[in-house]
């Protein structure tokens, strides 16, 4: 048997075309298939690059306010120093005005515990509320009447004369003396 051939070449042209429609479109998708693959590897790679491109813009951002900052919290610094050093100076000024003696005081407190006819030659108040005393004192009675004032008044630490001489003549001492506080 012969094998029949047909003859209908519109039927034949629409099975060509049909089959030039499956190619055709099995070399879009070879087409776009990759392209699509591509552009999105490309995607991805670039990803990286823009999110840290993204972070540098936000990390400026962020330095620049921490800058602003940085310059008030070190003025906020300076304020601090300079408070706590008017704080220390206050109580330094407040503890020497609570232990600091007055001159004139001091010498009115010890002009009344001297006998009667003493005179004070030279009188200086130290820092450290040492007291150095020049006295002149008619005889060696004032010298014991000065002693024992001095040492039942309370204002002194340890007072004690040294040396005193017996004749009948005045009576010249230098003392220092130490002031309680």
């Amino acid at each position: 048997m012969k094998e029949r051939k047909q003859f209908n070449y519109a039927h034949r042209w629409k099975i060509e075309l049909g089959n030039d429609k499956q190619t055709l479109e099995k070399k879009k998708r070879r087409i776009i298939i990759p392209t699509v693959v591509s552009l999105l590897l490309v995607a991805l790679l670039i990803l990286p690059w823009t999110l840290q491109l993204k972070y540098k813009y936000e990390l400026e951002k962020v330095e620049e306010s921490i800058e602003y900052y940085a310059e008030t919290a070190v003025t906020l610094g300076k304020v601090e120093e300079l408070e706590a050093e008017v704080a220390r100076m206050g109580t330094f000024i407040k503890i020497t005005e609570e232990k600091s003696k007055k001159p004139r005081q001091v010498l009115v407190q010890i002009n009344k515990l001297l006998p009667a006819g003493t005179t004070v030659s030279s009188f200086s108040l130290q820092a450290d509320n040492s007291v150095q005393l020049g006295l002149v004192l008619s005889s060696p009675v004032d010298v014991a009447r000065l002693w024992t004032n001095f040492r039942d008044s309370g204002l002194f630490i340890d007072f004690d004369i040294k040396a005193v001489s017996l004749t009948d003549d005045v009576q010249k001492l230098n003392l220092n003396l130490k002031l309680k506080q």
